[in-house]
């Protein structure tokens, strides 16, 4: 598979501490995504079993309910589930997980994304289109090479959807009263096509806006504190 190259295309900001535009950042692509950031190291990794009660109540803070420390274990140590999480400077703030049916009778392998999760904290700063690049990039390399991703967000979660349309999602129907808490519809989701060379394009595409929302909305907030 090949990499994955975010290219940066912001114009250079005042204060030394700016990307420097010019320069490729490489994110490798099946292990970790790493980069420098003024906030820190971030990286994308696949979450280890010690991490499951990080992730479990990172989803807590934010749905309702949530997935269980054991069921984040099964799809940390499982051969059919992907977990992975987002950190700055080795601190879990986001965590993400896919269930994979693989392939069968002519059919391609499929991922079920569960609930992506990032802190409120961090929330609105393209972390979440970021996370959701790496599973979905986790998703369709090896050993699963999954060529469709389905999941349900809530008709209201307007966020979520529109990261989900940036990456090609398209909606195809409605659960009636699926969530609880508060009681809310919600819209199934598919994609397609994850082995093409055009998703490859809108992936990398989706990675580089994902690193341009982090670094202007840090630069604005720094400011704003000074």
């Amino acid at each position: 598979m090949p990499f994955v190259r975010a290219r940066m295309r912001l114009s250079q900001l005042p204060g030394g501490n700016a990307f420097d535009v010019n320069q490729c950042h490489t994110l490798v692509d099946d292990t970790a995504w790493v980069f420098q950031h003024p906030s820190g190291t971030v990286v994308c990794r696949p979450l280890r079993v010690e991490e499951a009660s990080f992730a479990a109540a990172i989803e807590a803070s934010r749905f309702q309910p949530s997935t269980s420390i054991s069921t984040f274990e099964s799809l940390i140590l499982g051969q059919s589930g992907v977990c992975c999480g987002i950190f700055i400077d080795e601190t879990l703030i986001g965590c993400a997980a896919a269930n994979i049916t693989p392939a069968l009778d002519g059919f391609a392998s499929e991922a079920f994304f569960d609930n992506i999760s990032i802190l409120a904290e961090h929330s609105g700063r393209g972390l979440g289109l970021m996370l959701t690049s790496y599973l979905l990039n986790l998703c369709s390399g090896s050993p699963h090479h999954c060529s469709r991703a389905t999941l349900e967000v809530r008709i209201g979660n307007v966020a979520a959807k529109q990261i989900y349309a940036r990456m090609g999602f398209t909606c195809h129907g409605i659960r009636k009263r699926y969530y609880s808490h508060p009681t809310e519809d919600a819209e199934i989701h598919w994609l397609e096509n994850m082995q093409s060379p055009e998703f490859r394009v809108v992936l990398s595409e989706s990675v580089s806006h994902a690193l341009e929302l982090f670094h202007v909305k840090h630069l604005h907030r720094s400011e704003v504190d000074s």
